[in-house]
């Protein structure tokens, strides 16, 4: 007797899930662009294929096989024979503007994508996947990726937010300064204290050593959630840290905050909070991965979960509203 299974159902193909299995493969063709520089070398102009190999000092036959995969994935374009950037990666890929992409890139190629080859022992086991690099050079990837992903979020806050009534900002795990730059550039009556991991921290020193506003900015050392907090602020900013946590360690980080702070002060939670199913935005469902990968147990969070939180710990929720991307802000004040 045959027991041969039926056929899938007429006009439904495969194709979509085809595409998206090899996903993988295209991010490592872009992940290999940004590593080889192709993008830097094509910004004066198109180069032909000899003419790139000499530039990137690969082998043309394999050289050709990256850049027509980034052909066919639109990030470059073919013209007269000669390999160009196109629109988006001259104006992402390049360094050539305001916004530069390529560090989160190098974050995801050399740290995040090793991670994920552990993803399923990670969900079988709940342990966090294991980092092959050294704690300086991570420190280094992980916050000037973040600076790229969070770049354009950073520079739009100050339109969602007035902050002319505060000032002095306390930014905690703020990474290289990134927030608070474009904030201290438009107001100049605040002072603000950067407060973060001692290898970050360094970053930091660095990165702001150039920019205008460095002599309001103050960079203190330490573990959020073990160390004191620098007191005496009436605004407190968390970009793109809630996610890094448990939820146990979210409500204690939320409760020492709302200990250093007097009554009436300010709290932002600025992260890609999700709907109630977790589901949206897309892309915040999908990094829920990552920071599993991280700790063996965060996740991107919800609205919802984040007004518990906050109920619980001493902060009154005031009010909600996209910035960016992914991104939204949550606005609460302490009680």
């Amino acid at each position: 007797m045959s027991h041969s299974l039926p056929p899938p159902p007429k006009g439904i193909e495969p194709a979509e899930l085809v595409a998206l299995g090899a996903s993988f493969m295209s991010a490592r063709f872009l992940g290999a662009g940004v590593e080889f520089g192709l993008f830097e070398h094509l910004a004066d102009g198109p180069l032909a294929l000899d003419e790139l190999a000499r530039a990137t000092g690969l082998p043309p036959h394999a050289l050709r096989v990256v850049a027509n995969g980034l052909v066919a994935l639109e990030v470059l374009e073919l013209r007269d024979g000669s390999f160009a950037n196109s629109a988006s990666a001259q104006a992402f890929l390049t360094g050539r503007t305001s916004v530069d992409i390529r560090p989160g890139l190098r974050l995801f190629n050399q740290i995040v994508y090793p991670m994920w080859t552990q993803f399923e022992n990670t969900v079988r086991t709940g342990e966090p996947a294991r980092l092959a690099q050294a704690s300086g050079d991570f420190a280094r990837l992980f916050s000037e990726g973040i600076e790229a992903w969070t770049s354009v979020t950073a520079n739009t806050l100050p339109d969602r937010y007035d902050f002319a009534r505060h000032q002095r900002l306390l930014d905690v795990g703020g990474g290289t300064g990134s927030y608070l730059v474009p904030i201290l550039e438009r107001h100049p009556q605040m002072r603000a204290t950067l407060f973060e991991l001692p290898p970050s921290a360094e970053i930091a020193r660095k990165r702001l050593a150039s920019q205008p506003t460095r002599d309001r900015i103050e960079i203190v050392e330490g573990d959020a959630l073990f160390d004191p907090l620098p007191g005496g602020h009436d605004l407190v900013l968390l970009a793109a840290v809630v996610h890094l946590f448990d939820p146990e360690k979210i409500v204690h980080l939320l409760q020492r905050v709302r200990q250093c702070v007097a009554n009436g002060a300010t709290l932002l939670l600025v992260d890609h909070w999700m709907n109630s199913s977790h589901t949206e935005p897309q892309l915040g469902a999908v990094l829920a991965g990552t920071y599993l990968l991280f700790s063996g147990r965060a996740a991107s969070y919800s609205f919802d979960e984040a007004q518990q939180w906050l109920a619980q710990t001493g902060w009154r929720y005031v009010s909600y509203q996209h910035v960016s991307g992914e991104h939204s802000l949550i606005v609460a004040v302490a009680e």
